[in-house]
């Protein structure tokens, strides 16, 4: 693996681990689960390497092996959602202290809504 970075060896891990935490393969790894990832990395306290472009190479040779998905247009995330993704990887990880699916999904479903209850112009649709 000679021309490799150390830290790219380090991200491929990373993302590795990931994906096999969830069961999923890298041909799973499409645009909304790499976002969804890269809410995780950045969950876990990175500062570094937490965009879409950091994961480029590597998708781009996951892809050339056709291990990954093809590029699709990735849908806008509307900050409810960002919030959303945010609080799911939150729940998950505090998950081992008993906080069952249906908390969570009670709770994610009040998020959800609540913008709404609170009347502000918040977003409530992906566009």
């Amino acid at each position: 693996m000679a021309g490799i970075q150390p830290f790219t060896v380090q991200l491929m891990a990373h993302v590795s681990g990931w994906l096999e935490g969830r069961e999923l393969g890298a041909g799973e790894l499409t645009a909304a689960r790499v976002e969804q990832y890269l809410v995780y990395r950045r969950a876990c306290g990175h500062v570094r390497r937490c965009s879409p472009r950091a994961l480029a190479p590597l998708l781009a040779n996951l892809r050339g092996l056709g291990l990954a998905p093809p590029t699709t247009p990735a849908l806008a995330l509307t900050a409810t959602d960002r919030l959303l993704a945010e609080y799911a990887e939150y729940r998950r990880r505090r998950s081992h202290r008993g906080v069952g699916a249906l908390t969570h999904g009670t709770r994610g479903a009040a998020v959800r809504t609540a913008p709404m209850a609170l009347g502000g112009p918040w977003e409530t649709e992906t566009s």
